[in-house]
């Protein structure tokens, strides 16, 4: 992978963050592996996780539209702000095409907190806890945050939001899981199951658990009875409700590999490289409904776009 330094020097003198509000993202970054020109950079909003993010700006936005930037994990991610930062702070502005003022950069939240450095939070648990409440973007003091972490366990968790049902519906393409047609509502139910195995659930629930303390009545102290509480309520509560616990749930159980793994399309006989892009064209129609997203402050991902927008635009 490319040195941390270069790959922030390619960044801060890039022609493309001219102007611009710049966001760094999690991605791969083996479009630009060996080479050194800063305009290769203009590839890494092709790559998944860039392209995602950037076909989730909302439709009004059509006009100084931000620029999306994979750095690799969620560590090489915050490094890479850092640094930045460092280079605005010790070099003369002239050298650069960068306004630090339009930076931003958005993680994964995932189990395990990443330590931030020079910033007003100290890890990503921190920034979860101000700007997340009982799931729901804290819209008071989302603009206090120039490093975004998601509100669900990581970007993957969007793709299967409840919300998403009749997308996965009128979808040509049907999806399977378990070898029968999917069942969002199974599939939630599934993943609670299977949450009491996850390792590393269990080895950071301790840490985490404040993300699903706001439903008391499940008793949210140890793993497992919070999994039992939460199926018994789960299956006897309405529609509404079972939303918001989806919502909570998403918070801690991972989904990365029930996306990967298990949903494919019925009678799938293609290859692993046709089924990867059949996976990318959906999350691009997943974009899409939150980008047309009426109340934007709804889903943590537009509100995100929403609230940078809004603080570099609307001051």
């Amino acid at each position: 992978m490319l040195p941390i330094d270069q790959h922030c020097e390619n960044i801060y003198r890039s022609p493309r963050v001219k102007n611009k509000i710049i966001v760094l993202c999690e991605g791969d970054m083996h479009s630009v592996e060996g080479r050194e020109s800063p305009q290769m950079y203009k590839h890494l909003e092709r790559y998944p996780d860039a392209n995602f993010y950037k076909s989730c700006i909302p439709k009004w936005w059509q006009q100084k539209r931000p620029a999306f930037f994979n750095c690799g994990g969620r560590t090489r991610v915050l490094e890479t702000y850092s640094r930045l930062v460092e280079l605005h702070q010790d070099q003369a502005p002239e050298n650069s095409y960068l306004n630090i003022d339009k930076l931003f950069a958005i993680v994964d939240v995932d189990l395990e907190a990443a330590r931030c450095v020079e910033y007003p939070f100290a890890d990503t648990e921190a920034i979860f806890q101000h700007l997340y409440q009982q799931a729901r973007v804290n819209q008071q003091n989302a603009s206090q945050h120039k490093i975004w972490v998601t509100g669900f366990i990581h970007k993957e968790a969007y793709f299967l939001a409840p919300e998403l049902r009749q997308l996965f519906d009128d979808y040509p393409v049907k999806l399977q899981f378990a070898n029968e047609p999917l069942d969002l509502k199974k599939l939630y139910i599934q993943m609670m199951k299977d949450a009491v195995q996850n390792d590393e659930l269990i080895r950071h629930f301790a840490t985490v658990k404040h993300r699903i303390d706001y439903f008391p009545e499940l008793h949210c102290e140890k793993l497992d009875t919070w999994q039992q509480n939460w199926l018994q309520t789960f299956h006897s509560v309405d529609v509404t409700k079972q939303i918001e616990l989806i919502h909570m749930m998403l918070t801690i159980v991972k989904i990365k590999e029930y996306w990967e793994k298990h949903l494919i399309p019925v009678e799938w006989s293609g290859t692993p490289e046709q089924l990867r892009r059949l996976r990318e064209q959906f999350t691009l129609k997943i974009a899409d409904f939150y980008a047309n997203a009426e109340n934007a402050c709804q889903f943590h991902i537009p509100c995100f776009l929403k609230t940078i927008h809004d603080v570099v635009y609307a001051r």
